[in-house]
């Protein structure tokens, strides 16, 4: 566990309390935030240069690896009710959060798909995905970190 998921930790238990971690929403938003936040360290393990060459080592099974993980940490947070933990007026940040997830792992698909085509993508097209990348997890940080935010205000209300 790296020191943002014991932060996380921190926060969540806080917050949302016991009863939300006994129902698992503690152990759903630590899962994710492992496995979202190892989207990007997983494409730059498979993937080492880009623009790739044909002698470039791309390996596959560490993106599908990564998807699999982070698709199931995904499923799971879909299946949460942030209405449980969060004032109405606090469920447009919710919102952000997993429409930016869901982002970045569509993204993480379609670079995905890409390199298990049989012909490596040319320059244009590689540089493309790996930017699109970084902005969603940029992007799926920053929804992060206000959620936290959020989450830290109503807990010390």
């Amino acid at each position: 566990m790296g020191p943002r998921t014991i932060a996380l930790t921190v926060v969540l238990l806080t917050v949302i309390g016991a009863e939300a971690v006994g129902s698992g929403h503690l152990q759903v938003l630590a899962d994710l935030d492992r496995e979202v936040s190892g989207l990007l360290d997983a494409y730059l393990e498979a993937v080492p240069e880009c623009p790739v060459r044909s002698d470039t080592p791309i390996r596959v099974w560490v993106l599908d690896l990564a998807w699999l993980r982070a698709g199931a940490a995904i499923d799971s947070l879909l299946g949460m009710d942030a209405e449980e933990f969060l004032p109405d007026s606090q469920l447009n940040v919710w919102r952000d959060f997993t429409s930016s997830t869901e982002s970045i792992f569509r993204i993480y698909s379609d670079i995905q798909s890409l390199y298990h085509t049989t012909s490596l993508p040319d320059s244009l097209t590689c540089i493309e995905m790996e930017d699109r990348l970084i902005t969603a997890d940029s992007t799926w940080r920053h929804a992060q970190m206000t959620l936290l935010d959020i989450l830290s205000e109503e807990g010390n209300q």
